[in-house]
């Protein structure tokens, strides 16, 4: 029980802002084209053939190697590399990550998906567990019936040529059906291939 407190408390923690990284960031209030791009990608390998996706409105940061992130995760982004599948990820990929502006940036309807799609606010999804716990999922499912809980993401960290990907995701989906972790994605043929998955969370 006192697990999955815990565990409601880290995505609240992930939906929130977070100060993670000391390297100066980079100043923006707007996602690029090629990062909904990629979201695209990353919502579908994440949602699967959901007929609804439910997505939260804003980006938020997760992880890093400050004392917030190593509390809460254990996570160094040095020993990154020593994940399997991350052998290949280049320091420019996870400083631009790092590089990534901490502060939520709301989303827009920009992402191309098969899946009919909304966007929900952090307000939204706790007021489905604030009085009822992990018994909300019952309210949240009444609501969107055809879903599979919900997905929130970091900013997306690129390497130079855009050729790799690094971005932190959570999918919720009820009381014994939520993880979040980091993915590493890379380029191949024009197309963006999972090549690591570093799970941190998981009930």
């Amino acid at each position: 029980m006192h697990k999955r407190v815990l565990f409601t408390l880290l995505i609240i923690s992930f939906l929130t802002q977070s100060n993670l990284s000391r390297i100066p960031l980079i100043q923006s209030n707007t996602i690029p084209a090629d990062e909904y791009e990629f979201y695209s990608m990353l919502i579908r390998h994440l949602a699967g053939d959901s007929r609804l996706v439910v997505i939260t409105d804003k980006t938020s940061g997760v992880g890093g190697d400050d004392e917030l992130g190593a509390l809460f995760f254990g996570e160094k982004f040095e020993n990154l590399k020593k994940s399997n599948g991350f052998s290949e990820i280049t320091e420019d990929t996870i400083g631009n990550y790092l590089n990534k502006p901490k502060k939520p940036i709301k989303l827009t309807r920009s992402f191309n998906l098969p899946n009919e799609y909304i966007l929900i606010s952090e307000s939204s999804i706790d007021a489905f567990f604030k009085k009822k716990g992990i018994g909300g999922w019952d309210d949240f499912y009444a609501k969107y019936p055809n879903s599979r809980g919900y997905i929130g993401f970091s900013r997306v960290g690129f390497n130079q040529q855009k050729s790799q990907a690094l971005v932190y995701a959570i999918v919720a989906c009820g009381s014994r059906c939520m993880y979040g972790g980091y993915y590493f994605f890379v380029k191949q043929q024009n197309k963006w291939v999972l090549k690591g998955k570093n799970i941190l969370l998981q009930a």
